[in-house]
């Protein structure tokens, strides 16, 4: 099988396989909101909230460093040294982290103990969660994604399983617990599939880890910003405001967080290929960046202004009519609650998506310490905004802060790789692409009131007979598709 065939497998089984998690990722949202109520939603929001914001810290950009090493060698003693070194590093650092976690949750006196509680057990399945995620680096160098899918799979439907035997009890201790359980099948998984690629050993080579740590600890800085600034609000929010406020808020971040699954999985799939370009090709580099630009406007744009338009009846779907009806905030006289909240946030998903893409290619170009200003910058700008806001507009603010903060960070990485690649961004298909999304949205919004279901199916055939007419699909996803070829 050649490059371009096992680039199209490996996208291809994890376009299948996320399908499928983000099904039931969907259904745990839906089980979970109509079990807890806004409220107990809102406790269980700010618990995720408070151990994913820690969870950053147990990574320190040891991930996407391994995944570019490896990616250079797949086959190499140095990639199998790597990989051992980078798991005993985050395995150390991961304990340490979500141990404080657990210590800085039980003082804070204004979560409940029940909140502090789900924070402990939470903190154990993120744990798991952590280590596995160095063996996912792993199959995403050697393009072999479809072990990472199937581990994640079965994981994922241990815990809706899990979830719907506990959800009568009403117990969101329970409900976490199928959490611990899930992760822990998806990390033996992950483990039994490894082995056959690498020799998995506790390394002692403290020399090539303090090597790792150099390149990864900028990266890791990075990431922990960015994170501050994609999670902090929902702890702000927690801190300032009722959980009510955070469960409206975190019944339309949680939507995002789903879809944000789309420029993931596309960019980690190509991620092995930029850095190949880098190590051997740089030439074909800017045509590369401009093919997945235009196959990421492709793919996010209708499902951002779909969603858009379809929020009240998404909300209702998922989270129920309850969530459809709560509001704490009223502005101008009108009631907003977490279909505004979702509808404000898919503007962050299109900004957001291509923002994935140019901090890759960051990463390949190994350039992460040029961004550690801009994003404390960032940082600062987000808290300092969350705070002052927040009291007044609550999940509002948090959502309108979240669009500005992923606007900022976009046009810096794009501006910083367009500078040093003398990259000529050709709008060409994007504006073809955004065209057909917009008659989509217009045709979705004329049928919404006949249901979800027609909706989407109105809009996927609008959109799919408009992109293939007006010739938007881009040359390289069309080889892909039906050929394979390069």
């Amino acid at each position: 099988m050649n490059l371009t065939r096992r680039i199209a497998y490996n996208m291809g089984v994890q376009l299948f396989g996320k399908a499928l998690i983000t099904v039931l990722s969907l259904v745990l949202i839906g089980v979970i909101t109509r079990t807890l109520g806004v409220a107990g939603y809102g406790q269980y929001t700010t618990a995720f909230s408070f151990v994913l914001f820690f969870g950053v810290l147990a990574d320190l950009g040891f991930f996407s460093i391994l995944t570019r090493e490896v990616s250079r060698d797949p086959t190499s003693a140095y990639a199998t040294e790597a990989t051992n070194a980078i798991l005993t590093v985050r395995t150390i650092i991961a304990v340490c982290v979500y141990t404080l976690a657990i210590a800085i949750a039980f003082l804070i006196p204004v979560y409940p103990l029940v909140v502090k509680v789900s924070i402990a057990l939470l903190s154990g399945a993120m744990l798991l969660q952590t280590l596995n995620s160095t063996f996912v680096a792993v199959f995403q160098a050697h393009l072999k994604m479809d072990r990472a899918v199937l581990s994640d799979l079965i994981g994922r439907v241990v815990i809706v399983a899990g979830v719907l035997a506990v959800a009568q009890t009403g117990s969101l201790l329970l409900i976490i617990t199928s959490y611990i359980v899930g992760n822990f099948v998806n990390l033996a998984l992950s483990v039994y599939f490894a082995r056959r690629i690498v020799k998995l050993r506790v390394s002692t080579d403290w020399a090539l880890i303090r090597k790792l740590a150099r390149e990864a600890i900028p990266l890791g800085i990075i990431i922990i910003l960015v994170s501050v600034y994609f999670k902090v609000d929902a702890v702000i929010l927690s801190l300032m405001r009722s959980s009510e406020d955070v469960g409206i808020y975190g019944a339309g971040f949680k939507i995002l967080e789903v879809l944000n699954l789309i420029p993931y999985i596309f960019v980690g799939s190509i991620f092995p290929v930029i850095v190949q370009a880098l190590e051997r090709e740089r030439e074909h580099l800017n045509g590369l960046i401009q093919q997945a630009i235009d196959v990421l406007a492709v793919m996010v744009f209708p499902v951002a202004l779909g969603a858009f338009v379809l929020a009240p009846h998404i909300i209702r779907f998922i989270a129920g009519q309850d969530f459809v009806a709560a509001s704490t905030l009223r502005v101008g006289g009108v009631e907003l609650g977490a279909p505004h909240v979702l509808m404000v946030l898919m503007t962050s998903l299109i900004f957001g998506t291509f923002s994935v893409l140019f901090a890759h290619v960051a990463l390949g170009l190994n350039i992460q310490r040029r961004l550690i200003i801009p994003n404390i910058i960032f940082v600062l700008f987000n808290v300092g905004t969350n705070i002052l806001l927040i009291p007044y507009f609550s999940y509002m603010a948090a959502a309108l802060i979240t669009v500005l903060t992923e606007l900022l960070v976009l046009t810096l990485y794009a501006g910083m790789i367009g500078r040093m690649l003398k990259f000529k961004f050709n709008a060409h298909l994007v504006i073809k692409a955004l065209f057909c999304a917009l008659v989509m949205a217009g045709a979705v919004f004329m049928v919404s009131e006949q249901g979800l279901v027609l909706s989407v199916a109105v809009g996927s055939l609008v959109y799919t007979g408009l992109i293939f007419a007006l010739r938007a699909v881009p040359p390289s996803l069309m080889r892909l598709v039906t050929r394979g070829e390069q």
